[in-house]
């Protein structure tokens, strides 16, 4: 079967981190470990006559923490990992799978890693507990393009602890996929 693709994919994204560490000189400044088993990038890709979803793993996730709050950070994709969840017939899974890795899509061979690089953290003024409370700009790079992207994140922080939640929508034709 043949793909049209719409516009528009969604992504899904759950961040878990841990065992924060120093960063740089100052001992206000964090950096927080990747909980790779416990974060999730599931996602949404829109065509014309349906949907798929699935599922992409976060090589590293670098969240940069002053006092307490998110100031910056870097996020890499490993694309290779990217799979499909709601094809049950294997040979069409597959076919999805493979198309997706092939240079029509992410061209994984090439472009191995999609990254995202936090340029602004704005805190959300009266945010209320479970909402986003952050709005983040960053520059996202795919298949060796790269765009300006924002969205809103729930981000929660404690001394042991990070986690941060948003559901990022993007407009794959800027990235000509």
């Amino acid at each position: 079967k043949s793909e049209t693709w719409g516009d528009g994919a969604c992504c899904i994204v759950s961040i878990i981190f841990a065992l924060p560490v120093a960063y740089g000189d100052s001992p206000k400044k964090q950096t927080f470990v990747l909980n790779s088993e416990a974060s999730t990038l599931t996602w949404t890709g829109k065509k014309i006559t349906g949907s798929h979803t699935g599922r992409i793993q976060l090589k590293s996730a670098n969240p940069i923490i002053e006092d307490g709050k998110l100031i910056g950070g870097n996020f890499v994709v490993d694309m290779g990992s990217i799979v499909n969840d709601d094809l049950k017939d294997e040979a069409y899974n597959a076919k999805l799978t493979s198309h997706l890795k092939s240079e029509d899509f992410f061209n994984v061979a090439n472009f191995p890693l999609t990254e995202l690089k936090l340029t602004k953290v704005e805190p959300m003024a009266n945010a209320k507990s479970g909402e986003p409370n952050y709005l983040l700009s960053g520059d996202l790079t795919i298949i060796g393009a790269t765009n300006p992207i924002s969205f809103p994140a729930t981000v929660t922080i404690d001394k042991s602890k990070a986690h941060a939640t948003a559901k990022v929508s993007v407009d794959r034709t800027k990235w000509n996929l």
